[in-house]
């Protein structure tokens, strides 16, 4: 995935206000590839979030990812724009950028 967020871009959303987006949403809905467990166990894992403006965060609601995918692609967020070539929020990816986000922080912090 790439890390190329603009710093004036990611500075001026800090400053002007954003929220933190849940990619899988908050509401248990029966979502393809997840269980009432697995969604459970997830869905305040760092993986799952993402800092997203919150005009589009309120758009986004407790949508399907594809159509959150509608406003992630208007966000100057790299983390969100990052999800636009999934097809799918599955375990899979999740874990997959749960991983990728524990070993920023790791990198971040060393």
């Amino acid at each position: 995935m790439c890390n190329r967020q603009n710093k004036a871009d990611f500075k001026k959303l800090l400053r002007e206000g954003y929220h933190i987006e849940h990619i899988l949403p908050k509401k248990w809905n029966n979502y393809d590839g997840w269980t009432e467990e697995t969604w459970y166990n997830d869905i305040d894992k760092l993986g799952n979030l993402i800092p997203l403006e919150w005009k589009l965060n309120i758009s986004a609601r407790n949508e399907f990812f594809t159509r959150k995918k509608f406003d992630y692609a208007k966000s100057k967020v790299q983390d969100a724009q990052n999800l636009l070539i999934l097809s799918d929020w599955s375990p899979k990816n999740l874990e997959l950028r749960d991983d990728i986000s524990k070993e920023r922080l790791v990198k971040f912090f060393s």
